[in-house]
């Protein structure tokens, strides 16, 4: 058992305190999965649930929030408690009986000036009339009468609540919550009560809930740290109110949940990769430190939160002098519901926020980058008419020998689903390695996560029954005559603008070897055996089409390689795509302080003779500008034609290029492709 499996075995022991007894340390939190509607939980909604706590460890687990009152519509798919209570009672139950350690609690939601007027079609409510940098929406102060009407929401919730089931009720007072825009100066202005003692909503929510909703917890999601220290609260602030309620309430909070965040910082509570790992561990210090020496150890539980994705940082935690009770494991657990059985090698969450923060106008429904099984089940692309889902092979095929040609991303987690079968597979690399362009910038990619993901899936097709074929060049399906079926995930390769030689200029050093008139595959700025010979002198344009978490990667690279260049982008503002994963303000930040040239809202034209020209698109003014070097970030096409016209069937790269996640959500649901395939060849129809 590694160093690391050790940590893991220290988070399955239980924890017990007079305010709550639990079977481990994990915590996974009300994540929005946009499965549920206005009216009801849904089926997908609880097989996500049973997805989620299939490894049998969650000790804590917080269904997704329901709004306390009609007139808070925060999300298309948000259930409104008071017509979504009867869908619970049942399917709460059979979870209680199949998931016997576990505590069950329910999130009860207000998000206040945080919410959506289009959806409610009612002023949002809010503490005093402020801006939403995030929205741009004004919420109207609520008067006294609409505070009480609010209060008397919550303890209404939380009866029904306790009613339907749930061991307990998670408040929400972090981000995206009227609660938090009560207790910030920020913005509460208030000239009443509520405003001179702006944690007066939450200590009345909670004592009126502790004497209406008899028998049940109450946990609370805090928000410890607004991050703005010229204006905003801190730990120690955050701390006093619930010292302040335990005076006059002793032993009502059963654990907090200690988040950060507030209306100018929306994008740090759940950042990604970008603000490293453990970014909220020292805010949580500072808070149980002040709670600790006036509360002692006749306080509530404390569950820290923030940047916690691997056993690594759960070590870390556990390590740590002031020790914490209960882990935020959400995202680690989605990645790998099996996170914490001891004789399992996890998959590590990847914190790339692509496809778990799903609280956007897309309405996509929850998936994971690493783990794309976690999402309700979505029919496989249709071919010549048929329908892929719950496809059954041929009762001859059970042992068909399957092909899968290359060895990337999209290729290993083909033949790691399809090995899971009584299919005999062959996995054909042409390298000495897999991993494909995944291995080309994993080592030096600002993402250090994605070198884990690649030792993580290269140790699983080594542990498997797949047969490996390294060094094994396939070059039409000619060579796989004794296969049944093939799997082609050949890859993406780059493809300069230009068709001209590299013999039509001196070659002087490796990077000019390996570009095209000045055209820079971006792949090589990863590899440090090739980048280290860029001229720091060199004039380098980066042409941004894409804008995305790839983009900012290349741009990282620059800056970490002391290279100069522009910076040209046909969107206002850099990484526009970044804005779905909370990367957005980050990115242009890093980018601006990089000192590189910025010329947005503009496109590049032809190229010729290591100039481009460069037109603005609103006034179509134009300009020459010279380079060196010329990096565009949708220059990956499909590897060659070879395989285009054939009986294989086509994934990842090889159609057309992919993120790390499509290529794990193709390769993943494979397996319906090939019984389809395998059924029409034994018809003699053919593909």
């Amino acid at each position: 058992m590694s160093y690391y499996r050790i940590a893991i075995e220290r988070v399955r022991q239980e924890v017990s305190s007079s305010r709550l007894k639990v079977a481990n340390r994990s915590y996974f939190g009300p994540v929005i999965t946009n499965l549920n509607r206005r009216d009801r939980y849904t089926r997908g909604y609880f097989d996500f649930c049973r997805k989620v706590l299939s490894g049998d460890q969650v000790a804590v687990f917080v269904f997704e929030g329901a709004s306390i009152a009609p007139n808070e519509y925060s999300y298309e798919y948000q259930p409104l408690l008071a017509e979504a209570a009867r869908s619970i009672a049942t399917e709460l139950s059979k979870l209680k009986s199949e998931f016997p350690k576990t505590k069950f609690f329910l999130s009860l939601a207000h998000r206040g000036p945080q919410g959506s007027s289009a959806l409610s079609q009612r002023a949002l409510l809010g503490p005093t009339p402020y801006l939403d940098v995030t929205s741009g929406e004004v919420c109207a102060e609520a008067t006294m009468g609409q505070v009480e009407e609010l209060i008397d929401d919550y303890v209404t919730a939380a009866k029904i609540a306790i009613e339907v089931g749930f061991h307990g009720i998670e408040i929400a007072a972090g981000q995206y919550s009227i609660i938090r825009a009560f207790l910030s100066p920020l913005t509460n202005q208030r000239n009443d009560e509520y405003g001179w003692d702006r944690g007066l909503l939450l200590r009345s929510v909670i004592q009126r809930i502790s004497k209406s909703a008899e028998g049940g917890i109450i946990g609370v999601r805090q928000s410890i740290d607004e991050l703005a220290p010229w204006g905003g609260f801190g730990p120690e602030e955050a701390a006093d109110e619930v010292v302040k309620l335990e005076k006059e309430v002793p032993g009502t909070i059963g654990y907090i949940l200690c988040e950060r965040g507030s209306i100018f910082s929306t994008a740090e509570t759940e950042a990604d990769y970008s603000a490293g790992s453990l970014y909220n561990v020292e805010a949580t210090d500072r808070y149980l430190h002040r709670i600790s020496e006036v509360l002692g150890d006749d306080r509530p539980l404390i569950v820290d939160s923030g940047g916690i994705y691997d056993d690594g940082d759960i070590e870390e935690i556990l390590s740590r002098s002031r020790k914490v009770e209960l882990i935020d494991l959400t995202r680690p657990i989605i990645a790998d519901p099996y996170l914490l059985d001891p004789n399992h090698a996890p998959r590590s969450c990847i914190a790339c926020n692509q496809g778990c923060l799903v609280g956007d106008s897309r309405n996509f429904p929850i998936s994971c980058a690493v783990n794309p099984t976690i999402a309700p089940e979505i029919e496989a692309p249709k071919r010549l008419g048929l329908s892929r889902r719950g496809a059954k092979p041929p009762s001859s095929a059970a042992a068909a020998k399957i092909a899968v040609v290359g060895g990337g991303v999209a290729g290993i987690t083909a033949a790691l689903k399809l090995s899971e079968t009584k299919y005999q597979v062959t996995l054909f690399e042409e390298s000495s390695k897999l991993g494909g362009q995944l291995r080309r910038f994993a080592t030096t990619h600002p993402n250090q996560r994605l070198a884990n993901l690649l030792n993580q899936l290269t140790n699983e097709v080594n542990e498997s029954k797949i047969k490996l074929e390294l060094e094994a060049l396939v070059s039409n399906y000619s060579d796989l005559d004794d296969f049944d079926e093939v799997v082609v995930a050949t890859g993406a390769r780059f493809r300069p603008r230009t068709s001209a030689s590299i013999a039509n200029f001196e070659v002087t050093n490796p990077i000019e070897a390996n570009s095209a008139m000045g055209q820079l595959d971006p792949m090589l700025l990863f590899d440090p055996k090739i980048s280290i010979s860029l001229d720091t002198d060199s004039k380098i344009i980066f042409y941004d089409v894409v804008g995305d978490d790839s983009s900012r990667a290349i741009v990282k690279r620059l800056i970490t390689l002391g290279l100069r260049f522009t910076y040209i982008c046909p969107d206002p503002v850099a990484f526009s795509q970044l804005a779905l994963s909370h990367g957005l303000v980050e990115g242009n930040a890093t980018l601006i302080r990089s000192g590189a040239e910025l010329i947005f809202e503009a496109k590049v034209g032809a190229l010729e003779d290591r100039s481009c020209l460069v037109e603005e698109i609103y006034s179509q003014y134009q300009r020459v500008i010279d380079f060196d070097y010329f990096i565009e970030s949708n220059r990956y096409f499909a590897q060659d034609q070879t395989f285009r016209n054939g009986r294989g069937l086509l994934i990842g790269d090889a159609l057309a290029p992919r993120s790390i996640r499509s290529a794990i959500a193709e390769g993943s649901r494979l397996i319906d492709e090939v019984a389809v395939a395998l059924n029409r060849s034994t018809s003699g129809a053919g593909l």
